[in-house]
């Protein structure tokens, strides 16, 4: 949403360009939870004119899944209701504080 009010871009000019049908485009608009497949991660990739990696940088940073565990742990946590994945995140959070201060 932010790359389309920033270059001022139609939601269907948007789904022209990138190949992305403009019923999924609001899927992933208006749905937060929107599980949006591979296929239509690089068809959005392509309409913003970036690499497929470059959707998940965030403040300068990749997010880079590293090994089958990393894959495991977040098709796990998708599993979970919502508010389970709260709790979860803020276990990891205090988790991680603990090993912080061991150090």
């Amino acid at each position: 949403m932010n790359y389309l009010e920033e270059t001022k871009m139609s939601k269907y000019r948007f789904a022209q360009e990138s190949g992305i049908s403009i019923s999924t485009l609001y899927d992933i608009i208006k749905k937060e939870d929107y599980d949006i497949r591979e296929s239509n991660m690089t068809k959005v990739s392509r309409g913003m004119g970036i690499e497929p990696f470059e959707l998940f940088q965030r403040d300068g940073k990749v997010l880079v899944l590293q090994n089958a565990q990393e894959i495991q742990l977040i098709q796990e946590a998708r599993l979970l209701p919502p508010e389970y994945q709260l709790v979860m995140v803020e276990y990891l959070h205090s988790l991680r504080k603990i090993a912080e201060k061991q150090k």
